[in-house]
């Protein structure tokens, strides 16, 4: 009888301990397996600036709610995907796999691919070609072959009020500014000449320009400098305040791309940030722009700049730097 007592009690505890192992087993929620959650959303962030890119969200098999996570720029830091997915259930980064590789089936059009903010294998080089690209205007950045390089001039006069942009001594745009313009008539000069170096840099070929002049190929900049097919005089834009010139850009940026804005003082032509234009038959693409501020206003500030020819998919990397105690957004 008493053996029996044993054997039941041996049983017991056999079963408890069993229960315990099993209970201890399940998925835990923080920092190792979450596999409870309703529902998973990763945050994917391309660049610093603290707006989510895109979100995706795929269901869990538990009840718990919501469980929100990020990857790519996440606070400051870069989260790779792979990372991202360190602990979740295998279910649950396959399918979060799946709806990245899903959104960037567009990736073509959109010329660029979510999967490189987050360091996942797909890349925009890997991207075809593109067959159509916006050639580059020859005398727009610098040039090593280039004798006489000048930036672009304003000259403004109050009275009467009237601004002009020269560039190689060839007058491409003129305006006169509104008695009522934000900021007055200085403010609009200093916001002008801000607006075409930042469009097309601070280094004009005039060899280049004089010599198309001359022949008209691949145009006349005296009649139409940007060669869009748009004369001079018809070329601009009209905000609610002045009207701008509307010269093209150096460089193209697809649709949707991650590019912060450029910081005071960067200037698209600085040497060692805009590629060779001899290297490319095309302008080159801006596919990801990141502005990294200094830490701990210790360590120089960065951008940092992906480069993309569409006509043969070859990418480049470009930095540019600037002290810690400049000025950072």
């Amino acid at each position: 009888m008493r053996k029996r007592i044993r054997l039941v009690v041996l049983l017991v505890y056999v079963a408890t301990a069993v229960v315990v192992v099993f209970f201890a087993r399940k998925p835990q929620t923080a920092a190792g397996q979450q596999s409870d959650f309703y529902l998973y959303q990763l945050n994917v962030n391309c660049t610093d600036s603290g707006l989510v890119t895109k979100i995706f969200t795929v269901k869990g098999s538990g009840k718990m709610g919501t469980h929100v996570f990020c990857a790519g720029r996440c606070g400051g830091r870069m989260v790779t995907f792979t990372d991202a997915m360190a602990g979740l259930p295998a279910k649950v980064s396959q399918a979060l796999s799946a709806e990245l590789d899903k959104y960037d089936t567009d990736a073509v059009r959109r010329g660029w691919a979510i999967a490189d903010c987050v360091g996942k294998a797909k890349t925009p080089k890997e991207l075809p070609p593109k067959k159509n690209c916006e050639k580059p205007t020859p005398w727009f950045g610098s040039s090593s072959a280039c004798k006489d390089v000048q930036g672009p001039q304003i000259t403004g006069y109050d009275p009467p009020r009237v601004v002009t942009l020269s560039i190689c001594g060839i007058e491409v745009f003129h305006d006169i500014v509104p008695k009522d313009h934000l900021g007055g008539f200085d403010a609009y000069k200093t916001a002008l000449s801000y607006f075409v170096r930042k469009r097309v840099g601070s280094k004009i070929c005039c060899d280049m320009l004089r010599e198309a002049a001359r022949t008209g190929i691949p145009c006349d900049p005296t009649n139409d400098i940007d060669c869009d097919g748009k004369s001079n005089q018809a070329d601009f834009y009209t905000t609610k305040f002045a009207r701008s010139p509307d010269i093209n850009n150096l460089f193209g940026s697809p649709e949707g791309a991650p590019i912060d804005p450029f910081p005071a003082g960067l200037n698209p032509d600085d040497p060692g940030f805009l590629p060779p234009q001899d290297k490319c038959d095309c302008k080159w693409e801006l596919v990801k722009g990141s502005l990294n501020c200094s830490p701990d206003g210790k360590q120089k500030h960065f951008y940092e700049a992906r480069w993309r020819c569409p006509s043969t998919g070859n990418e480049r990397f470009t930095r540019k730097y600037a002290a810690a105690t400049a000025p950072c957004p």
